[in-house]
């Protein structure tokens, strides 16, 4: 049986943009968690929120990177969508806008945190498990880049 990462990966590119007032109350729900988790994350410009738990030692991972990545998913209201353990293979170019973001020009062996509103995500479609319009919280760690 595939692991629902699998269907995670497979982005359907979303060509959904959402208002300033959309992106001010994901942002608010954001911090709101954060706040509940003691969590003290850094924000990019397109509201991808991360902290870099553990810096990597090996090169940098490039885009156009085929990844061996383990990592845990879920939802703000604290349901665990998706977990792997065990490191699966993942093309970057080919995952959510949010990884790619955060990934990009880190090293191998990095090991972060991600909150990531649903314009770096599923957007308005979701995806499987995940629901339209849902903020993501991701615990990774990648541990080879090809």
């Amino acid at each position: 049986m595939r692991p629902f990462f699998f269907s995670f990966v497979l982005l359907t590119l979303c060509a959904c943009t959402y208002s300033v007032q959309e992106k001010a109350t994901f942002n608010h729900k954001i911090k709101r968690f954060m706040q509940q988790h003691h969590l003290h994350m850094s924000a990019s410009e397109s509201g991808l929120y991360f902290q870099i738990d553990k810096v990597g030692t090996g090169r940098k991972i490039r885009l156009q990177d085929s990844l061996m990545v383990s990592y845990t998913l879920q939802s703000l209201d604290g349901k665990q969508l998706d977990a792997q353990s065990k490191p699966v293979g993942i093309s970057l170019m080919n995952t959510i806008g949010a990884w790619q973001e955060a990934l990009v020009n880190q090293q191998v062996g990095v090991k972060l945190q991600l909150i990531c509103p649903p314009q770096l995500a599923y957007g308005k479609n979701g995806m499987g498990k995940i629901g339209p319009d849902q903020t993501l919280y991701f615990q990774l760690q990648v541990v080879e880049a090809k």
